[in-house]
């Protein structure tokens, strides 16, 4: 697997060129790889511990069947906050109703801890 930054910090001689090089010449060797069944907490460790950028997914014979990628976990993060923080759509009445002061009402929302308001 060859990234940008293998080509970034490749030594490249005076008299040769980025074009001139061989993929292997820059390539990583070794590269991690998970399954399409991995759990993708796990694969975000792995890529955390790593410091990598993507996860070739290979099937059961070694071949790369697709890329996990850092926006990949992004979105499928996005997409869990978005999922537990958005709340159902508030209770509503008729416009008309009679208030009745025995209903109980949420909490207030604590106040800014980051200090006075600027003026």
């Amino acid at each position: 697997m060859t990234v940008i930054r293998d080509v970034a910090v490749c030594r490249i001689d005076e008299d040769e060129r980025p074009g001139d090089l061989a993929v292997r010449e820059v390539m990583t060797w070794g590269v991690v790889t998970v399954r399409p069944a991995a759990d993708v907490r796990e694969a975000a460790s792995l890529m955390r511990e790593g410091r990598l950028g993507a996860l070739p997914v290979v099937d059961a014979a070694g071949q790369v069947i697709g890329i996990l990628t850092e926006r990949d976990l992004i979105d499928v993060l996005q997409t869990v906050l978005r999922e537990r923080i958005i709340r159902p759509k508030p209770a509503t009445t008729d416009p008309d109703a009679i208030y009745d002061p025995g209903i109980e009402l949420p909490p207030l929302a604590e106040p800014s801890q980051n200090g006075p308001a600027p003026d």
